[in-house]
């Protein structure tokens, strides 16, 4: 549209990014920090602190932990194997509702 003004009649618009954002590498690091923001207010936090003490470090571990022995238990008569990317994928999942955001301590302590 902005290269072409006078031969663009219409289009639609598929997404609020701007065109010299990169989503591909900005998702990893934005993921990454807003993990570390939720570890660090939960370390802010006094009842929080209390309870799911050296959050981010604790996250840290168990991700490494599942990289090589990913956890399996059964689930419904089946096993079900939770390794590192699944792991990921549920807190990423979580960090998109506002009442999962409050359970993330929870998840990582599980």
């Amino acid at each position: 549209m902005r290269d072409f003004p006078k031969s663009v009649r219409s289009a639609v618009l598929l997404s609020v990014l701007a065109p010299e954002s990169n989503l591909l590498s900005d998702f990893s690091q934005n993921f990454e920090s807003s993990l570390f923001k939720i570890c660090k207010r939960c370390e802010n936090d006094e009842d929080c602190n209390n309870r799911f003490p050296n959050l981010k470090e604790r996250l840290l571990n168990v991700l490494n932990k599942l990289q090589t022995e990913p956890l399996r238990f059964d689930f419904e008569g089946e096993e079900f194997i939770l390794n590192q990317r699944d792991a990921l994928l549920v807190l990423k999942q979580s960090l998109y509702d506002r009442n999962s955001i409050a359970s993330i301590p929870l998840i990582i302590e599980a």
